[in-house]
């Protein structure tokens, strides 16, 4: 059987709601940081930028939440295993870029809130606020700043090496893959 024939003799075993939930709620979130943050250097000073890293702020913030909520859904149930007929060296580098992947997902928004609060700024949600509860410092704020901003690159690298590696699996290998994460069958 070649490569580029459907190797999809049986079904592929999915993902179950909740973590095809937090998969594409996340995604979504952290697209919307990342351009976000991107465009930030163009916002305004004053209200309109305040009002751009906060809401940046608070994307983050939710995504800290979630994360933590998704591994441990996904610590409870465990994902469906991978294709038997899955090339070795693909099922290899599947779980280090995964954990990589989370990894990088809790330090980038965990970083921009320490930058935000060494700048001495707060979170608000509207209906409540995150106080900073530590002192500015702007000897600080440097550096934490250019490693958020590096890891944050990174997140974007890798979720676009997911993605492509995703659309190969779909498109190329026709195994399916995407399949088990879709939101619809």
């Amino acid at each position: 059987m070649t490569q580029t024939q459907n190797v999809t003799s049986l079904p592929a075993k999915r993902y179950d709601v909740i973590a095809i939930g937090f998969h594409w709620v996340m995604a979504v979130l952290i697209g919307g940081a990342a351009i976000m943050g991107l465009m930030i250097d163009d916002v305004p000073r004053g209200p309109p930028r305040f009002a751009w890293v906060n809401t940046h702020s608070v994307i983050g913030a939710s995504i800290l939440v979630l994360v933590v909520l998704r591994l441990v859904w996904r610590k409870r149930n465990p994902p469906p295993a991978l294709p038997a007929d899955m090339h070795p060296l693909e099922k290899k580098v599947s779980t280090p870029v995964h954990h990589l992947l989370y990894t990088l997902i809790v330090l980038v928004p965990v970083f921009g809130v320490v930058n935000l609060f060494y700048r001495g700024r707060g979170i608000d949600f509207g209906f409540f606020q995150i106080q900073p509860g530590i002192l500015q410092n702007r000897s600080v704020v440097g550096v934490v700043a250019e490693i958020h901003s590096l890891l944050a690159f990174s997140l974007m690298g890798l979720v676009g090496l997911h993605t492509v590696a995703a659309l190969w699996h779909q498109f190329y290998r026709r195994d399916n893959l995407l399949g088990r994460m879709l939101p619809w069958k």
